[in-house]
């Protein structure tokens, strides 16, 4: 992936278009990406995180969420995303995840002159390749204690949670730094909460937090001009609150610039090197089922598999604009927002708001305005979306789509049928995948 990221730098301008709330399009190209994510990742270097050390990010679909995933695989931390939108209950337990607990290593099959073992924890399944130990030594042995360091990862115990002070979500605006600052209470592993601004609105900062500010002026991100602008902007936004032009415009000015902290790293940072079965991150099944199960997905399995699957089953071609509207915390987010695209060179749709905010055509107003070749989405969005009728698709120019798709649960014979003949105006091809939890990717 970090590879990747250098390469189609230089040789693409392919980007990440960001579609806030507000419908208000923020574009990032393969050079501003890569930048950002150095930058983070230098931040959390300085900050003692490490190769192996997990990290817990807490934020909404954004830029500075994909650069923070790309940043922890940069340096070889191995992330866990939480939805957003989860309580502080279930993040803390996702941090807390992998306590050791003892359990058996099971010997399965030889990997690259070591053993792969399967370390069953409480309801849990973790796999991992031990290089140095023989069949002989492990076979049936029940580990009553700690493993040595570097002999066997543990499983979650995350080290630092990045997130935003507050989130907006369909008009509303989510509590993330407070969601995150109850979680961390029973958290002890956690050393370090580093803290972005989506809003303007100040959060209580303790003392693991670290502010990271927007700080696109001091490193001259904008023309004189601009500044002058920025300033003028933020007295009259401070007059006429959050309602007026001028926030709008402050907004557009620094909504996402490098925070201060980054700001004083280097925006170069080699890519740690990694071994192909090692941890590329670590996701959450959502517990609709039973208690959340860590799914370990490793480094060039699971990316060719993402890649691969973006090029071909989606049919893509370089220029295209791909639009998957999941969001980052689940698996479909992970493959088809930012990894399979990001490997694929492509321009890449983070969109934030929901399906009818501010009205059901926001969905066919992103495509029209973003010209967006392949639009993939989730059954639930379609069948809410039917209800509203077929005023709001074809109020919007949908001619740039070449490809849908639909992901999560099978979908349903009418969901389908709107969904193709009336959004894809019946020329569309249609990719049905269901069964695509954390665990496996299945189409």
């Amino acid at each position: 992936m970090n590879s990747s990221l250098g390469k189609y730098s230089e040789k693409f301008p392919g980007s990440s278009s960001y579609e806030d709330i507000q419908q208000r399009a923020h574009h990032r190209n393969s050079r501003e990406l890569l930048d950002t994510t150095c930058r983070i990742a230098n931040t959390l270097k300085k900050y003692g995180i490490k190769k192996g050390d997990r990290v817990a990010i807490y934020m909404p679909v954004s830029p500075l969420a994909v650069a923070s995933m790309l940043a922890c695989a940069r340096i070889g931390a191995v992330h866990t995303v939480v939805f957003a939108g989860f309580s502080a209950e279930s993040l803390a337990g996702r941090i807390n995840d992998g306590s050791w607990l003892g359990g058996y290593l099971v010997l399965s099959r030889e990997t690259h002159g070591g053993v792969r073992l399967e370390l069953q924890v409480s309801a849990r399944c973790y796999s991992r390749a031990v290089p140095d130990t023989t069949a002989a030594d492990l076979k049936g042995q029940e580990l009553k204690s700690k493993p040595k360091e570097g002999t066997l990862d543990r499983t979650a115990n995350c080290k630092a949670v990045i997130t935003f002070n507050q989130g907006l979500r369909g008009g509303r605006v989510t509590e993330l730094k407070k969601t995150v600052d109850e979680a961390v209470k029973s958290c002890p592993s956690i050393k370090h909460v580093f803290v972005a601004q989506r809003t303007d609105n100040k959060v209580h900062m303790g003392n693991l937090d670290i502010p990271l500010e927007e700080d696109g002026l001091e490193r001259g991100e904008f023309s004189k001009r601009e500044t002058d602008e920025y300033k003028v902007a933020i007295v009259q936004a401070r007059i006429n609150k959050s309602n007026s032009k001028s926030f709008c415009r402050v907004k557009d000015l620094c909504l996402y610039m490098f925070w201060q902290e980054m700001a004083k790293t280097d925006p170069v940072c080699p890519p740690e090197s990694m071994d192909s079965e090692d941890m590329l991150f670590m996701l959450y099944t959502s517990g609709s089922t039973g208690k959340p199960k860590g799914i370990v997905h490793t480094q060039a399995g699971y990316l060719l598999y993402a890649s691969l699957t973006h090029k071909y089953v989606f049919d893509y071609k370089q220029g295209d604009v791909f639009g998957c509207v999941a969001d980052i915390g689940w698996i479909t987010g992970h493959s088809y927002v930012v990894y399979g695209p990001l490997c694929n060179g492509a321009t890449t749709v983070l969109f934030e708001s929901t399906p009818i905010y501010p009205d059901p055509g926001r969905y066919w107003e992103t495509v029209e305005r973003l010209r967006i070749n392949q639009f993939y989405g989730a059954p639930t969005a379609i069948r809410l979306l039917l209800k509203y009728g077929d005023e709001w698709v074809k109020k919007y120019d949908r001619s740039s789509l070449k490809m849908l798709g639909s992901v999560g649960e099978p979908i349903n014979h009418e969901a389908w049928e709107w969904f193709y003949n009336v959004v894809g105006d019946g020329r569309c091809d249609l990719l049905d995948t269901w069964w695509q939890t954390e665990f496996v990717l299945e189409f």
